[in-house]
């Protein structure tokens, strides 16, 4: 069981055993894998994102025959 949810039920983690020197001295937990694979995914979509209006501005200015730098995408 996490401190959080000893937290949220009102329970002290001094009468459940669990040692927060201890703790400290292993780190941090690492969050759940479903919340690391949520974060990649979203990084990945923003950069499709961004790479797609990039594309479609340069095809933009190209039918406009407007030069266009990577400072105005």
């Amino acid at each position: 069981m996490s401190i959080e949810a000893l937290a949220m039920a009102g329970a002290d983690y001094r009468e459940s055993g669990i040692e927060l020197e201890a703790l400290e001295r292993c780190g941090l937990e690492q969050p759940p894998p479903y919340l690391l694979a949520e974060q990649n995914l979203k990084i990945e979509v923003e950069k499709k994102g961004a790479d797609m209006l990039r594309r479609i501005v340069l095809a933009f200015a190209s039918a406009n025959k407007r030069k266009v730098t990577n400072a105005e995408c």
